[in-house]
């Protein structure tokens, strides 16, 4: 399989944009996820969000605000196939969730797959269209405080939301 380094650059820029969606997504951060996304793109989360990508950051992360403490995403296995200017991949979700609850916390974990199509526009890599297939998942109704710690130690960055690539070295 001969693979040139123009292919190869472009499926890591394919990955870093798909990265980027879940990074944004558990910052909750609208400006970011739009900019995952071309203007004309469409999503289809399924059971909670179906139509133009334009629109689901101002659907979706405010109700996320309202309903859940926390996320992670975990996108791995990418697998990318690229064609003149455009993508198809296909990559695996693991995403936990900390739900908020009238009787206390509950973590959710889910996994599923996303189906994607991008386009490259004058070097850079969006998405055009993106489905999300559930797999399974599994909720659980008992938390563990976070406030609690770490098998008994105390976890610093608890809701720290910066990163060390906004120079803030990963400090709140």
């Amino acid at each position: 399989m001969d693979i040139d380094i123009a292919t190869l650059l472009a499926t890591k820029h394919i990955e870093q944009c798909l990265y980027r969606y879940g990074t944004a997504v558990d910052r909750r951060d609208a400006p970011f996820l739009k900019g995952v996304f071309w203007p004309e793109a469409v999503i289809d989360i399924e059971g909670f969000y179906s139509g133009p990508a334009a629109g689901f950051a101002d659907t979706i992360l405010p109700s996320m605000r309202e309903t859940m403490e926390s996320t992670a995403h975990f996108i791995t296995n990418i697998r990318v196939e690229i064609s003149e200017g455009t993508a198809r991949a296909e990559s695996y979700l693991c995403a936990f969730h900390r739900l908020k609850g009238e009787d206390g916390p509950r973590d959710l974990i889910l996994a599923g797959r996303y189906f994607d199509q991008l386009t490259e526009r004058h070097g850079e890599w969006r998405l055009m269209k993106r489905r999300l297939v559930y797999d399974w998942f599994r909720e659980w109704n008992d938390a563990c405080p976070l406030s609690a710690g770490m098998l008994g130690m105390p976890v610093a960055a608890l809701g720290q939301t910066s990163s060390f690539l906004d120079g803030s070295g990963g400090q709140a």
